[in-house]
């Protein structure tokens, strides 16, 4: 049990437990308690009950834009005048429907709500009302947060190109 998570534990081997229940905040003491009757896939128990605590360490990793699909410079075909935006950042953002991604020259923009729902690293975005043959230059905000509230460290921009 882990305290304040009223969400079941998950055992997936006899090695590990898994937890989904967002208890893994930086500064956070997490107490762990396992009774002794608790068995592993092969039916084993532990001799004696056993607890223990730890302390999440604060993030070390600066949040920042990892990768993006279209990349940087490509010349990409488009069905319909529309195109998917992938956004893949180095920690996970909550979905936030008045983020604005903006495109130059001015397309429509859609963020569209990623499976599962909640925070992820990858953000999904529709872009229609593109051009063939046209160069467009995309504009990221520092604005996005990761679920611990940094910021992106700067604005971010890029170019993809279009083709039929």
């Amino acid at each position: 049990q882990f305290s304040s998570c009223e969400e079941p534990l998950y055992a997936y081997s006899s090695r590990y437990l898994s937890a989904g229940c967002g208890i893994w905040k930086p500064g956070r003491t997490v107490q762990v308690s396992l009774p002794k009757d608790i068995t592993d896939i092969e039916g084993n128990t532990l001799r004696e009950d056993v607890s223990f605590s730890f302390t999440i360490a604060p993030d070390s990793l600066p949040f920042e834009l990892v990768d993006t699909t279209p990349r940087a410079n490509d010349t990409v075909s488009i069905q319909y005048g529309s195109l998917s935006l992938w956004l893949r950042f180095s920690d996970y953002t909550p979905l936030n429907p008045n983020l604005r991604v903006s495109v130059v020259p001015d397309v429509q923009v859609s963020q569209i709500a990623s499976l599962p729902s909640g925070p992820c690293k990858i953000l999904h975005f529709r872009l229609t009302n593109l051009q063939v043959n046209a160069r467009y230059e995309v504009h990221i905000p520092s604005s996005i947060r990761d679920t611990e509230g940094e910021e992106l460290p700067h604005d971010y921009r890029f170019v993809f190109y279009t083709k039929p």
